[in-house]
């Protein structure tokens, strides 16, 4: 904790300046760049309503990030971009470079978040939301909801993180950029992305990529091949279509363990496809039409480092067929929203034995098959009576499971922001959230000495209320605080025979705080702070989660932009599985990039340089999933 505090006292002295001074050497400019996504205002946000709405409108406690921030930070995954905002924790499954993770929310389970990518869901039926993969050169902004989601998504309970995509070019020239990267272990990033027109009434979108090394750590082998793209048709002015598709194939030995003589190979292919359709059907009355498929086609295989010899495997494949419909209905200081949503899971899933297992096990069982149907209408309003905005939301989501159980949930939500002042928004939610039962758990599995399946499983529940300050009353000072409960009921657990079960309740509570400042023109400075008391109900202790971020950012034409990042994670025994945990350091990166040549035509080449882990810090939960240690990188992008 003491390397912390060393750490974090560089960024303090910059945070007392700004409150001690407080004159017109503040420009405007530096303001707007310090609330660049706070801009109330302006920002629209889909995640909370599924509809754009004004921030200054919404009540839920949200995080956005921008393609800038990810520029800066040289980022190569989603989860190397999440681990760098408060209150978020990604668990690494091998290297940062691959970004195999998943997400905790306020300390919540994995199981807990939906990750969307532009309203696709990117979770499988294990509910694990693995961002392998997702290139974030595609990536417009994220969107973050701290807490249930469930009124507007669902299966949604402890938040939402929206990947929202970039959009078609506006100009008739093509603009975009080239980047390439190379770095210690023969890592290698190249990217090309294009967007434009091509007449009047077409716009487009495109990405292609391909990321590798041979050995970033423990000589992890690890490739990823990656394509994007959409085409946005503005039929007349009143319709437009849209059609999106991507394919990533995330795959290698990304986790090996010489010492345990052991390593987990993968190879996670995904496929996914968007037709939408927007129409005015008159100046109140808005519908929107989407269809969506995504496939994974997922193997896993255990092998003996020694022998080279496989052991044991696990293979899936899932698709996903949805749609959905929406009108939304907007009159003076009145938005509503009413639609309703159709999924359909087909999950088949076998594992595989070597050797090792024979004759115990064949070499291949537990062959299952399952559909998950799910449908569901929700209904959600936006009222504004002067300083006071009004989000009450509702959803009915019917689900059935293998032909074996179905169940319905109702889930309400309602929220209130009151302007205090022109500079300070105050912000209320309660709201219920839902964990819809997997195949595994209610089917289990059909292996000799593993547990049966639960039909009775009933889903998780939970009550969240939060409430939270936000302002920018100070100049060139944002701060925003935040204090949650989130009360679970019906959690899940395993019985003696390891067969999932409904135990009882547990909680979250704690608080969120964030500032903001800028002391001199194009500086930046940043600390956030999360707390969380996790109670798991039962004869279990409860025990503390902390959560510290630190930015440093300069941004200038003359000499560059120089990103400092700090975070530091304490959790308890239970989100630390492993006795050989660590996570006493606080982990420091610096990322520097500067323009070095702009043409007349407008073509720029910028250099960047990262140090990642720069004092070689330990931050991990699992022996098997350390965090990298110091490694350096360099890199070109070409923009035109």
């Amino acid at each position: 904790m003491k390397k912390v505090i060393c750490i974090l006292s560089l960024f303090i002295p910059l945070a007392s300046y700004s409150f001690a001074e407080q004159h017109a050497a503040f420009e405007t400019e530096t303001t707007k760049e310090l609330l660049l996504y706070y801009d109330w205002e302006e920002l629209l946000v889909e995640a909370p309503t599924r509809r754009p709405t004004r921030l200054k409108h919404v009540a839920e406690n949200m995080t956005i990030v921008t393609a800038e921030e990810i520029e800066a930070m040289n980022a190569h995954s989603l989860a190397e971009v999440l681990q760098n905002y408060t209150g978020i924790l990604s668990s690494h499954y091998g290297h940062e470079f691959a970004g195999e993770a998943s997400f905790h929310i306020h300390d919540s389970r994995y199981q807990h978040i939906v990750l969307l990518v532009d309203g696709v869901r990117f979770n499988d039926d294990g509910y694990w939301a693995n961002p392998g993969g997702l290139p974030v050169q595609i990536i417009e902004r994220i969107e973050i909801v701290k807490g249930p989601a469930s009124s507007a998504w669902g299966s949604a309970l402890g938040g939402v993180i929206n990947v929202v995509t970039k959009d078609g070019g506006q100009d008739n020239r093509s603009s975009g950029t080239l980047y390439g990267s190379f770095g210690e272990g023969s890592s290698q990033d190249y990217r090309a992305e294009g967007a434009g027109r091509a007449g009047q009434k077409v716009r487009y979108y495109l990405y292609g990529g391909y990321q590798k090394t041979d050995g970033i750590q423990n000589d992890e082998n690890y490739s990823n091949p990656s394509f994007y793209s959409k085409i946005i048709t503005d039929m007349t002015e009143d319709l437009s279509l849209q059609f999106s598709g991507g394919y990533i194939d995330p795959k290698g030995m990304w986790l090996k363990l010489p010492d345990e003589d052991w390593g987990w190979e993968t190879d996670r292919k995904h496929y996914f496809i968007k037709g939408s359709l927007a129409a005015a059907l008159s100046p109140d009355l808005k519908l929107d039409l989407d269809l969506y498929q995504r496939k994974i086609d997922s193997q896993g295989e255990l092998y003996t480092l020694s022998t080279g010899e496989f052991s044991s495997g696990e293979f899936y494949t899932q698709t996903d067929n949805s749609g959905s419909a929406r009108l939304t209905w907007n009159r003076g200081n009145h938005s509503m929203l009413f639609g309703g949503e159709y999924k359909k899971f087909v999950y088949d899933r076998s594992l595989r034995y070597g050797p090792a297992f024979q004759p115990a096990l064949p070499p291949v069982v537990n062959q299952e098959e399952g559909d998950v149907v799910e449908w569901a209408f929700f209904l959600n309003d936006t009222i504004q009576w002067s300083k006071l905005t009004v989000t009450p939301g509702l959803r009915y989501d019917h689900y059935s499971i293998a032909d074996i159980t179905s169940d319905s949930e109702v889930n309400p939500s309602l929220g209130m922001v009151y302007q205090l002042t022109d500079e300070t928004l105050a912000r209320a939610t309660v709201a219920r959230g839902f964990l819809r039962p997997n195949i595994v758990g209610v089917r289990g599995l059909d292996i000799y000495g593993t547990p049966a399946g639960n039909p009775d499983l009933k889903p998780e529940t939970d009550w969240s209320f939060q409430a939270g300050i936000e302002s920018i009353r100070f100049k060139n000072t944002h701060l925003k605080a935040d204090v949650f409960y989130h009360a679970q009921n019906d959690t899940w657990d395993f019985d003696r025979t390891r067969r999932m079960k409904n135990t009882g309740r547990a909680s979250n509570k704690g608080f969120e705080l964030n500032l903001a400042v800028s002391p001199l023109t194009g500086l930046t400075a940043s600390l956030g702070y999360t707390f969380v008391r996790n109670d798991p109900g039962g004869d279990r202790e409860s025990e503390d989660f902390q959560n510290f971020i630190a930015k440093l950012h300069y941004k200038g034409q003359r000499f560059g932009n120089l990103l400092l990042l700090g975070r530091y994670i304490e959790f308890g025994k239970l989100r630390a599985g492993d006795p050989k945990a660590s996570y006493d350091d606080m982990i420091l990166d610096a990322h520097y990039n500067k323009d070095i040549f702009t043409s007349k035509g407008g073509t720029t080449l910028n250099i960047f340089f990262s140090v990642r882990n720069i004092f070689n810090g330990s931050q991990y939960s699992d022996i098997s999933a350390k965090n990298l240690d110091r490694w350096f990188e360099g890199g070109l992008r070409i923009r035109f």
